[in-house]
């Protein structure tokens, strides 16, 4: 305790630190102390009493030459501000400097290092460090500086932190730049230090927040997602339906749930006990097959009818497919037996052109409490799927090439999985060939075995690359020659 590190910082100016020694023929040969003030402040200045002895100040003042000062936010050198380097002159030891700065920690660092040629007066052995005091200045509170402390720092400096004598901002809050924080993001970008560019899919060409990346007025038409980057896959498409409402087609039209108008909804006849139908469907046709991520269903509602709602809707079930058939589909959302929100939404991962949406009220079957069993209507107001709009990619923002080898350079969406692959090869990314002697799609065909050399086939046709072994021909070597 006698030199502890904390006898610098104790008010104390008779109790002094001091490390072992540093130097030539010394174990050590740099050495650092360093004090955490607890949190970041503007610092000013920094005042050192060295260690003096009667009739050695000028011994004292060569062990503690060539030091630095650092401020730092980490505690550590690497990434910190040098606001002091000392040399050549040998330094006072009541030793005070300007120190400009943001920071959490001071560290104060010294070395002497083999092959160095230092000044004239510096100590180059058993260099003892012994600080007696070491006095940060700065303003105790956040959010000012000034020699006084109590000018507010600039609105839109980060943490409220600026320089203690010209006001400049340590870093800027999301979406402002220049020194004082003053100038908003320029148009087309946001976020901290302006590094994020925005989507560009706002309604009516607006730019995005400068501050969030937010569309303010909302998605244009065919895009969604909270910053309006996601591809509405089943936007404008074609859509149909089991049966429709009677009393005005267009009005309850199966493409309503598609048209980007949530005030739009299609509507069915009823299904359900004493109702004609037990059964309804609705489908989008996406034009061609995607790898589809997830799936948002906004359902009509009616102001004090919110429960009966959700109780209609409530067991349906989603589907994705290849054909547009339910016979055959992957099966991505089966709904209950709580009842569903009206404005829903789930993951569902797979690749497939049509969405279909299916619901039912079947005789003889005993549903959960809540579920309405007739009259039961299906009004779809909006039906978002969203995906990659771009075949061959995968991945949140769809920019990762799927597997080269994937059928059609389709994948699944978040974890690149193939959904099928090309001839001769197979696996989950279709980066395996076929087992020697098998070829084809899904390595279904067995060579002939009548390569030349005794050779296997090629995994992707089947043919003998090397021609056919004797006595055998065909585009295969898979017809044996007669002799004479």
């Amino acid at each position: 305790m006698y030199y502890d590190a904390n006898n610098a910082v104790d008010g104390n100016t008779t109790t002094c630190t001091r490390t072992t020694e540093i130097g030539i023929f010394n174990p050590h040969n740099s050495v650092w102390w360093k004090v955490d003030l607890g949190r970041v402040y503007s610092i000013y200045s920094i005042n050192i009493l060295f260690k003096n002895y009667d009739g050695y100040g000028y011994r004292q003042r060569g062990r503690f030459a060539g030091f630095s000062l650092y401020v730092s936010t980490t505690g550590d050198i690497q990434g910190s501000t040098l606001c002091y380097k000392d040399g050549p002159q040998l330094p006072p030891l009541n030793f005070t400097t300007t120190c400009t700065g943001q920071g959490r920690y001071v560290i104060f660092y010294n070395d002497r290092l083999d092959g160095v040629t230092y000044p004239d007066g510096y100590e180059i052995q058993n260099v003892f460090t012994e600080l007696c005091e070491v006095i940060v200045q700065g303003c105790n509170k956040s959010g000012v500086y000034g020699e006084n402390c109590n000018i507010p720092c600039p609105i839109n400096c980060k943490d409220s932190i600026c320089n203690i004598q010209n006001r400049s901002c340590i870093g800027c809050k999301s979406g402002w730049t220049g020194q004082t924080c003053s100038t908003k993001c320029i148009e087309g970008w946001y976020g901290v230090n302006c590094s994020q560019q925005c989507k560009g899919h706002c309604r009516g060409g607006a730019t995005c927040n400068h501050v969030t990346g937010l569309c303010q007025r909302g998605c244009a038409d065919g895009w969604t997602g909270s910053m309006c980057e996601k591809d509405d896959l089943a936007y404008r498409k074609i859509a149909t339906q089991s049966q429709t409402y009677p009393g005005g087609y267009m009005y309850y039209d199966a493409n309503n749930a598609v048209d980007g108008n949530t005030t739009t909804c299609t509507k069915t006849t009823e299904v359900g006990i004493f109702n004609p139908h037990n059964s309804v469907w609705w489908k989008v046709d996406l034009g061609r097959v995607y790898s589809i991520y997830s799936i948002n269903i906004l359902f009509k509602n009616y102001d004090g009818y919110g429960y009966r709602q959700r109780g209609r809707f409530a067991g349906f079930s989603l589907y994705v497919s290849t054909t547009g058939d339910i016979q055959g589909s992957t099966l991505c959302y089966k709904d209950g037996p709580q009842l569903p929100p009206l404005n829903f939404t789930t993951t569902c991962t797979g690749q497939g052109r049509y969405v279909i949406f299916y619901n039912d009220r079947l005789d003889g079957v005993t549903y959960p409490d809540g579920y309405e069993i007739q009259n039961v209507f299906t009004e779809l107001c909006e039906v978002i799927v969203q995906g990659c709009n771009k075949s061959g990619v995968y991945g949140e923002n769809c920019n990762i090439p799927c597997p080269i080898n994937c059928k059609d350079s389709i994948c699944n969406i978040q974890n690149r999985s193939c959904i099928g692959c090309k001839s001769g090869w197979t696996g989950q990314t279709c980066s395996t060939k076929c087992i020697e002697g098998w070829y084809g799609v899904s390595c279904s065909l067995q060579c002939k075995g009548h390569c030349r050399g005794g050779t296997t086939c090629n995994h992707v046709t089947g043919l003998c690359e090397r021609g056919c072994a004797d006595g055998w021909t065909g585009s295969m070597c898979e017809k044996g020659i007669h002799g004479d």
